[in-house]
Formats: C-alpha cells, sequence, structure tokens
C-alpha cells in the first residue's frame, strides 16, 4: 500500500478540476464526489440523507444506485448517529425512527460503528467520526495507514459562486449553509494537531480557500478551479 492518499470532498474549490491528476493514486471519495472520481480505491459516508437523496437506500428508484453499485471502489458506511433517532437491528440493518425507514447497508463492503466523536482512532474498532462525511474520511485515511494525507475540496465556506459543486445538493441560501460549515468545522483542529504530534500523519489542504489552511499546509494538486488571486472576490 502507497503511504500517501487524497480524500476528495465537494468544494466549491474543485468546480473545474481535473480528475485526471488523480489517476495512479489512492483516492478516498467522500459522499457525491464517488460519482465524479471513477478510480477512487474507497468510498465512505455517515450521510444518510446522502443514501436517501440518491436512492441507494430507501423506496426511491434512481439510476445512481446502480452506478453507485458497479463503482468498484470498497464502499464504507459509518453508523454515527447515537440516541433515540436510529436503532440498530444487526450490522447491516438500521431503523431511522425519525423518517419511519429501514436502511439496509448491504450494499457496502463495510459498515462502521463509530465509537467516539472528535479526535482520532487508530483502528476499526476505534474509528471515530466529527460532524460531517469529510471528518470519517480523514479517520478512515488513519485507520488504512496513510501517513501523508491531500484534503481536496474540503473548504468549510460557501462562496457567491455557490455552496457546493455538486448539483444533486440542489440551491442553498449561501450565509445559512457557511454557518453551518463552520460548525463541521470545529472537531478538525484538534484532530490535526492529534495526527501532527502523536500520529506522524502529515495532512495538507488543497484548496486555496479553506478555513483549514490557519491549522494545516496548503499544497497545490493539479489544476484548482480558480487562482488564487480570485479566491477574496468569491467570499466574504
Amino acid at each position: 500500500m502507497k503511504s500517501k492518499c487524497y480524500i476528495v470532498g465537494g468544494g466549491t474549490s474543485l468546480s473545474t478540476f481535473n480528475y485526471s491528476w488523480l489517476n495512479g493514486e489512492d483516492v478516498i471519495a467522500v459522499n457525491q464526489s464517488i460519482f465524479h472520481v471513477p478510480n477512487a480505491k474507497y468510498f465512505v459516508t455517515m450521510d444518510y440523507t446522502w443514501l436517501m437523496r440518491n436512492g441507494i437506500c430507501g423506496n426511491k428508484v434512481s439510476d445512481k444506485r446502480h452506478e453507485f453499485l458497479r463503482h468498484p471502489a470498497e464502499k464504507i458506511f459509518v453508523v454515527s448517529f447515537k440516541g433515540d433517532r436510529l436503532k440498530t437491528i444487526d450490522d447491516r440493518h438500521v431503523v431511522d425512527l425519525k423518517f419511519d425507514l429501514t436502511y439496509d447497508l448491504s450494499v457496502f463492503d463495510r459498515v462502521v460503528h463509530a465509537s467516539a466523536h472528535g479526535g482520532m482512532g487508530r483502528s476499526w474498532r476505534d474509528f471515530h467520526c466529527g460532524r460531517d462525511s469529510g471528518y470519517v474520511g480523514l479517520q478512515l485515511a488513519v485507520v488504512l495507514g496513510y501517513k501523508e494525507i491531500y484534503l481536496l475540496g474540503y473548504d468549510f465556506r460557501a462562496t457567491v459562486a455557490g455552496t457546493h459543486f455538486h448539483d444533486a445538493y440542489g440551491e442553498r441560501d449561501r450565509r445559512m449553509y457557511d454557518a453551518k460549515l463552520k460548525d463541521f468545522l470545529v472537531p478538525y483542529p484538534s484532530a490535526l494537531e492529534v495526527l501532527r504530534k502523536s500520529f506522524g500523519v502529515k495532512v495538507y489542504s488543497c484548496s486555496t480557500m479553506s478555513r483549514l489552511n490557519r491549522y494545516i499546509p496548503f499544497r497545490m494538486v493539479g489544476q484548482l478551479s480558480m487562482g488564487i488571486g480570485r479566491v477574496h472576490e468569491l467570499y466574504s
């Protein structure tokens, strides 16, 4: 296995990214990016709404389900919700009491039950989650043993150009979504510090506009969707 991997999120910094730059690399796709990265080695999500929206689970009929099943990536789902909303039936079936739906997770190669919120674990049994699927993408890379991790599309920022580069997410209020993204960011700084100091893992941001750039170094990968000189025009 390689020591380096790339994790692809969905920030607007990827809106015109050329994914051929990732050919031959180990790639982890998060959520909708699975439909944009044909060479992804792994896929991970913890988003039940993503499953419903794309017809992966539930009663919705969607071509995305077939496209998802055909993709060769190893598919991993992280069960992260706790409390009264979800009830686990067995390793592959979870009942969502809020929506009165049963999620059949048998389409996934591996189902992981998160052991903690925030921080980072070293194994499948000590798998941690945060507030978004991007966080479990980072935790997955660590559990798989990668020592150099590049984050693409981890912007944590909505711009006037849009809130997400994936059309399937639909129209959103930019300022409200920007506040949500700031909330997603909360557990990252301490986790990144743990990776640097205790795990010896190097993590790089590959987005010129990412709010992570104050915590980790920026590295250019391929052709980013916008020049550095334009970044300040696009967000406040």
